[in-house]
């Protein structure tokens, strides 16, 4: 018998925009949580207007933001402030994106909201965090990963610098920095009664994420770069290698067992000793797999190193990617009623704990009438505080 998820209960307020916040919230609910976006009642979230769209919602919106509930408040009007204050009191956690100290201008900062709710736990997530010199300097994801040195060592050994093609530092180095460092402040809080206060930055989690270069860098004083780096195509046995389709093959036999494997499996033995060669003798192994792999497709290549032993595989296109037998005996994609696009199920499997799936993400203030009416609000209530734009109503032009 199934049991319930371990967030059940947890109530959470979501000030945030785009990508960082949203991702986290949308994790911590996947876990149980109740999330509760806080939008400007003004188009609300940005993502709400960033194509591609379906049936005029944005698939960017609704791929991280299912199951939330979304109330349009105006927290710049004083009453729009009064009301956040009141879903605080019943609030369990509050994540916020914004620059520090609007929150502060805005009356809703954590010093406010600790005022009406003591054991909150109040998680900021921004560029370089809330104090130091790039406290207020505005940045994206290429930026913090550009200032921590990750953006140096993705591209090619020639220099050649690439954009990553996913957001490592919004979703790595801060939606998900942040769900750790919250869930650590709940299970601390459910021992002592103590709210906390969280100062999240993704400028931090993105030079968090570089161990093992920077210890190559304070013990020889080498600067590791692109593509010179023992996991970034320094050596034979961990990199990429183009098919004779065009496709590639990704290689990660960093063992030696797996390297001895499939060398032997290529017919190539004496390439064995190779592994670790750099300079002319790693150019000279490089190019002598890149000869033979060449001869066939990668589909080709991938039948007849599945199944063995030795740390090869395709490069997927997305497209594959999602039809991958493992993909699909794993459950990874789910496409409930009424979302616009499938989406990829939260990927930690606890025992005992089934999901009940999940609800598309919400409209605009789609949930505003109910949540304030669950605060006491009346419908002529309801419509003065539209009126006077302090709030968004589902159904207001």
């Amino acid at each position: 018998m199934g049991h319930g998820l371990p967030l059940e209960g947890v109530e959470i307020l979501d000030l945030t925009r785009l990508l960082p916040g949203g991702y986290a919230t949308m994790v911590l609910h996947d876990l149980g949580a109740s999330v509760t976006k806080i939008e400007n009642p003004d188009g609300g979230d940005e993502l709400r207007g960033m194509p591609p769209f379906r049936d005029g919602v944005s698939t960017l919106f609704s791929a991280i933001n299912r199951g939330k509930k979304s109330v349009a408040l105006n927290l710049k009007h004083d009453r729009g402030r009064d009301i956040f204050l009141k879903l605080a009191r019943q609030a369990d956690i509050i994540v916020e994106g914004f620059r520090p100290g609007v929150t502060a201008r805005l009356g809703v900062d954590y010093e406010s909201v600790r005022g009406v709710k003591p054991d909150i736990v109040y998680c900021s997530i921004t560029g370089y965090g809330q104090d130091g010199p790039y406290r207020d300097k505005a940045g994206h994801d290429l930026n913090y990963l550009g200032y921590a040195g990750v953006a140096s060592l993705t591209g090619t050994a020639d220099g050649t610098l690439s954009v990553p093609g996913v957001q490592i530092a919004d979703i790595g180095c801060g939606a998900l920095m942040a769900v750790i460092g919250i869930l650590a402040a709940v299970h601390r809080r459910d021992g002592t009664g103590a709210g906390a206060y969280l100062d999240v930055s993704m400028f931090d989690g993105a030079l968090a994420w570089v161990p093992f270069q920077l210890a190559e860098y304070f013990s020889t004083g080498e600067v590791p770069g692109a593509g010179n780096w023992m996991l970034s195509g320094k050596y034979p046995c961990y990199n990429l290698y183009k098919t004779g389709d065009g496709g590639y093959l990704a290689v990660g036999a960093l063992e030696r067992k797996f390297w001895a494997n499939l060398c032997r499996e290529l017919g190539r033995p004496d390439l064995v000793d190779g592994q670790f060669a750099t300079g002319t003798d790693g150019d000279a192994v490089k190019n002598a797999l890149a000869t033979i792999f060449a001869t066939k497709t990668r589909d080709e290549w991938a039948e007849r190193l599945g199944e063995k032993d030795v740390c090869v595989g395709p490069v997927n296109a997305l497209d594959e990617a999602v039809r991958d037998p493992q993909v699909r005996h794993r459950g990874s994609i789910d496409s409930p009623d009424g979302a616009p696009v499938p989406y990829v199920r939260f990927p930690v499997k606890l025992e005992g704990v089934v999901s009940s799936g999940c609800h598309p993400a919400p409209a605009l203030g789609e949930d505003t009438d109910e949540t304030l009416s669950s605060l006491g609000y009346n419908e002529a209530e309801l419509h003065e505080l539209a009126a006077s734009g302090a709030i968004r109503r589902a159904a207001s032009p």
